[in-house]
């Protein structure tokens, strides 16, 4: 599937950007101990499968999965989530903000991590939603390196495999996703910052289909009108199963294993979905 983004991809550094276009990639490629859930409004489990709260409401004990491994290959332990949290708090991080109140980091044994705050902080649970975790020791080895070369530091459903920050990312199914590999096994994104030429990029684009691409194609005129519209997400549609809009939304929804990026498309971008 080929898709693009309105912007540069600037890093691959999940702590160091809180950019939209480079979280929309970040969200396929990285876990945290917990996952914001669109649908719901709630922050759901991912690599933790459960957290207790002192009385105080200042330490969080969090029991994490035994079964996650990085693209690198390496099985995933407390010291990464120690370690990725504490990185993350880095006032110099781009996404510090989430990491507000947390003063340690600290493995318990295991498959337990405590997390220690300053104070009671009511929004912390949803705050781990960003909070990636990293392996350790990728992120030491490539040093300064870390954000700018291919990274298999990540969890998520799909791995990075090629990388030109202003030309094409390219994803590719991870088959040790602790959730099952994805379905759609290779994504690619082009950064296309100028919307006509997305619009033409998508208008000439394969597709066995011509019926749906137009139909996608003037919703994604009318979305291009408004004045929030975000990342432009295209389809190069390589989905032949179906000629129904709704049914291959629901497919890239299910594929990706994210309701991030679909809902992104839906309510920013005016493509349909059910």
């Amino acid at each position: 599937m080929n898709l693009s983004i309105n912007a540069t991809w600037t890093t691959c550094d999940p702590h160091a950007t809180s950019y939209v276009q480079d979280r929309v990639i970040l969200w396929q490629m990285y876990n945290g101990l917990m996952q914001y859930n669109e649908l719901t409004g709630t922050a759901d489990f991912d690599l933790a499968t459960s957290y207790d709260v002192s009385e105080d409401g200042m330490t969080y004990t969090f029991k994490l999965r035994d079964d996650v491994y990085f693209h690198n290959g390496d099985k995933m332990n407390v010291s990464d989530v120690a370690f990725s949290i504490m990185r993350a708090t880095d006032p110099n991080m781009a996404i510090s903000q989430y990491g507000t109140n947390i003063v340690s980091a600290t493995a318990i044994d295991g498959t337990t991590v405590e997390v220690q705050l300053a104070c009671a902080y009511a929004p912390f649970i949803t705050n781990c939603c960003q909070l990636f975790i990293l392996s350790e020791r990728e992120v030491t080895e490539q040093g300064d390196k870390f954000g700018v070369e291919i990274s298999t530091a990540g969890t998520g459903p799909y791995k990075l495999t090629y990388l030109d920050n202003d030309a094409k990312i390219s994803l590719e199914a991870f088959d040790k996703y602790y959730k099952g590999e994805a379905s759609i096994k290779y994504v690619n994104f082009y950064p296309i910052t100028d919307s006509a030429a997305g619009l033409i990029s998508f208008e000439s684009g394969p597709d066995a289909n011509a019926e749906l691409k137009a139909s996608l194609s003037a919703e994604f005129q009318q979305a291009l009108a408004l004045p929030d519209a975000l990342g432009t997400l295209v389809f190069h549609s390589q989905l032949t199963e179906t000629s129904e809009a709704a049914q291959i939304a629901e497919e890239f929804h299910s594929s990706l294993r994210r309701a991030d990026l679909t809902l992104t498309a839906a309510h920013k971008n005016g493509l349909p979905t059910s």
